[in-house]
């Protein structure tokens, strides 16, 4: 009799999330069914084979979620049913936990082990050597397939490396020219920073002789204050006694101002009287005058006369007419204006 174990496929349709190595972006997915080698997905995306893809899924029973790394063999079209792509995957090396975890859930699913007899000796060697052979072939094989997965992964991490090598120099490189152009930038700066020290400095220092000068003219301002303040306290103190002496004066020349008024109006009534007075002298001389003019001359020539109207200037000459051959001319008054006596 005879002990024979198979791989376990159980179907276990559930929820999964996974993410390609490419740009470990997670995705959403389904899983159709689990296996000690691996197991059939279902993707919104189609991949192709060899491409490294990480699966996190759970069990009935576990309260975790079991994570797995594998490598797609195959892809197969869209579902008819929905925007799916069926896709198998075979388990890298899988973690301890991860691997007692899936062995416990497919145990559930392990049929019976069968027992067979077999008569005969030459049978049993038959069937020894047979099973031998397809051990030797099986375990030749699978060595086979190990090591050209191993080495497929080794190429494929080999060939991820030396890309993010090259990724790494080429930002290596544009760090090196970014830090250089920073630097000399830097520099620059340092030197501006500098000479706006210096010209700092220098303000800093004017506007130190500056604060002096203003202290200095604050204390004289005050000292100027402090005066300005004594003299207008005097000056205060001497309108108060000019305001006394005024009122004092006040009360003083109520009399005078009185005794001034009585003098103008006589002074007034005096030229008033005297005015009149050399009016009425004047009418006396104006009329004695008139009256004496109207008894004087009556119409009669008076040669070489004088004026006869108080202080005229005029003087009257007349002179006797001079003989011309059979010419006789009358005689000719001659006007001359006397000088001012």
């Amino acid at each position: 009799m005879q002990e024979r174990r198979t791989t376990i496929r159980k179907s276990h349709y559930a929820r999964m999330q996974y993410c390609p190595a490419e740009d470990l972006e997670l995705r959403d997915g389904r899983i159709a069914d689990v296996s000690e080698r691996g197991t059939g997905v279902l993707m919104r995306e189609r991949h192709r084979s060899g491409e490294l893809v990480t699966l996190g899924f759970s069990l009935p029973g576990a309260e975790d979620t079991l994570t797995a790394t594998g490598i797609i063999r195959w892809s197969g079209p869209e579902s008819p049913k929905g925007n799916w792509h069926r896709a198998g995957v075979e388990w890298l090396p899988l973690e301890d936990a991860t691997r007692n975890r899936l062995h416990q859930f497919l145990e559930t699913a392990k049929p019976a082990p069968e027992r067979r007899t077999t008569s005969g000796a030459g049978t049993f060697v038959r069937r020894a050597a047979l099973i031998a052979s397809a051990v030797a072939i099986g375990l030749l094989g699978w060595g086979l397939y190990r090591w050209a997965s191993r080495v497929e992964m080794e190429n494929t991490e080999l060939v991820s490396s030396v890309q993010r090598r090259d990724a790494i120099i080429h930002f290596l490189g544009q760090e090196g020219q970014r830090l250089k152009f920073e630097l000399d930038d830097a520099h620059q700066r340092l030197a501006e920073t500098a000479g706006a020290v210096e010209r700092l400095d220098a303000q800093a220092q004017f506007f130190g002789k500056e604060v002096e000068r203003l202290n200095q003219d604050v204390a004289q301002f005050q000292r100027s204050y402090l005066e300005s303040r004594e003299e207008r306290a005097q000056l205060m103190q001497r309108v108060l006694t000019l305001e006394q002496e005024k009122t004092s004066l006040a009360k003083r020349l109520n009399s005078v101002d009185e005794l001034k008024l009585a003098i103008r109006e006589a002074i007034e009534r005096r030229k008033q009287v005297q005015q009149a007075d050399r009016l009425a002298i004047l009418k006396t001389k104006r009329d004695a005058q008139e009256q004496w003019l109207s008894q004087g001359n009556r119409g009669y020539l008076v040669r070489d006369g004088r004026p006869t109207i108080g202080r005229s200037t005029v003087w009257i000459r007349v002179h006797e007419p001079e003989t011309v051959a059979s010419i006789s001319a009358p005689p000719i008054v001659h006007t001359d204006e006397a000088p001012a006596p």
